[in-house]
């Protein structure tokens, strides 16, 4: 079966598409000037000039881009990368416009927008609106279009003409709204020279392989041709750029430990150093953080700041302030080198957007490595590299390395030991021998004489997390009862220094 990499870049022109995410904090345009100095000092690399169309005349944009991307090679140390190949253009380059906080050292994030319009809901909107973002990158509440029939592929829901904007009571439906067909803006065919495989793509632009690997070699003359568009888009070109070479992280990503992912400091991370960029991302429910880096440093230490941003869902913070953590966290290195013509010329008539006659060709090469880390669960803490629950482990009690001598055991986060409320001495193992006993010698007799319990103590003995206790219970249900009983005994009669 073909790998579709890249879906068609054909041009959707819709009002909302103007910006693409924003926050509920006091914003920056993605791209604004960052400052110059290196990472470490307070920023990173300070591009040449603003990514952000804003700041630039104004001018249609198309964006070619080569690479390849490729999982890090975890302990079999191998891994496999996959051709990326893309055309796109657009009418106006403020259409692809995003809205970034800015974080410590230079470092951006993009976030879904928080509305507060309707406190009651949990988009902070009314039924019949969404919660975007305008031009200025300030939340809001606009009504969407509905159309009374299903839109064909071509096509896309648009308010229709003279009609309102919905109720706004949180019953209404929504603007009424009529298909449009959407049109096209492309550059015509376009072909490539000096790749790995032959290339040829036509619009909508599409590419489709069977093999693996990247599109071209390292450091390698690339030449990009396109025909022209026949109606609207850009006139032809020929444009020939050089390869970005190849990325290497080391250590490569999954095997940075996790408590240098989810601990306290900063996350370093480093890789075999060049000449171009890197652009860093780390991905979770607080959104996408991104950090651009001088690629000759080798290294760059990703603030706990940064990563807490990405890992923090603050949208659905409530009214302490307090956010929604993930307990995943995806992190991508990849080495981009871009080179921007300035002479190209757009031409044709849209119905929804102007085209912008000055272009402006983006021609990208990049290599990408990335991986998925899985935090641990609420209870749990990391120790090393393993997430262990220490109220339960007899190697980690009460805190990581927090070993419990002998034959103690681990109960609260506390090592078992000594006297026990009712006078009883000794380790743990001796004060629970006298309570069964003596204290709690019916308790032990019914669980004793129940295969459920006898079962579910004997599992729940070797545990060393809660939730292994939970999953114990689940297989010996009949059990619990009497379980609870003797476990609640041996608790109070040991001072809660003892427990299965």
């Amino acid at each position: 079966m073909k790998l579709r990499l890249l879906s068609t870049v054909a041009l959707v022109l819709t009002a909302s598409a103007v910006v693409a995410c924003a926050t509920s904090e006091k914003t920056q345009i993605a791209g604004a000037p960052a400052g110059t100095g290196m990472p470490g000092d307070g920023t990173t690399m300070a591009p040449e000039e603003s990514d952000d169309p804003a700041l630039q005349p104004p001018h249609s944009l198309g964006t070619i881009t080569l690479g390849e991307a490729h999982s890090t090679a975890g302990t079999s140390g191998s891994t496999t990368a996959t051709p990326i190949v893309s055309a796109r253009f657009v009418p106006d380059a403020l259409l692809t416009k995003t809205c970034k906080t800015a974080l410590s050292n230079g470092c951006e994030i993009v976030k879904a927008p928080k509305c507060t319009k309707v406190k009651t809901s949990t988009t902070g909107c009314n039924s019949n609106e969404a919660c975007t973002y305008d031009t200025s990158c300030s939340p809001v509440c606009k009504a969407f279009a509905v159309c009374q029939t299903s839109c064909s592929a071509d096509e896309v829901c648009q308010p229709k003409a003279g009609t309102g904007t919905g109720t706004g009571t949180g019953t209404g439906t929504g603007t009424v709204g009529e298909c449009v067909k959407t049109a096209s803006f492309d550059a015509g065919p376009i072909a490539f020279s000096g790749t790995t495989t032959s290339i040829t793509m036509f619009p909508p632009y599409q590419f489709e392989s069977t093999g693996q690997g990247a599109p071209f070699l390292g450091g390698a003359e690339l030449k990009v041709q396109a025909s022209g568009a026949t109606d609207a888009g850009f006139d032809k070109f020929d444009e020939t750029f050089t390869a970005t070479t190849f990325l290497q992280t080391k250590p490569s990503l999954a095997k940075i430990p996790k408590s240098d992912i989810f601990g306290s400091g900063a996350l370093p991370i480093a890789w075999v150093p060049a000449n171009d960029t890197i652009i860093i991302s780390l991905s979770g429910a607080g959104g996408t953080a991104t950090c651009k880096v001088q690629d000759s440093l080798g290294k760059f230490d990703v603030p706990r700041s940064v990563v807490k941003a990405a890992l923090v869902d603050d949208t659905l913070s409530t009214g302490t302030g307090t956010g929604t953590g993930s307990s995943s966290l995806s992190i991508s290195v990849a080495r981009q080198k871009r080179d921007v013509k300035k002479d190209k010329h757009a031409k044709g008539t849209l119905q929804l957007a102007s085209v912008k006659p000055d272009g402006w060709l983006e021609l990208v090469t990049l290599s990408t490595e990335s991986a998925s880390f899985q935090g641990c669960a609420a209870s749990e803490q990391i120790c090393g590299d393993t997430c262990t629950d220490t109220s339960y482990d007899q190697l980690n009690c009460g805190a990581c390395g927090n070993a419990c001598p002998g034959s103690q055991s681990c109960y609260s986060g506390k090592c078992s030991g000594s006297s026990s409320s009712s006078g009883s001495t000794g380790t743990c193992s001796t004060c629970r021998s006298n309570a069964v006993s003596n204290q709690c010698s019916s308790y032990y007799s019914t669980c004793n004489a129940s295969n459920d319990c006898y079962y579910l103590a004997q599992c729940a003995d070797a545990c060393t997390t809660s939730s292994c206790v939970s999953s114990c219970q689940s297989s010996y249900p009949a059990g619990v009862s009497a379980y609870a009983g003797l476990k609640s005994c041996l608790t109070s009669y040991c001072s809660g220094s003892c427990g299965f």
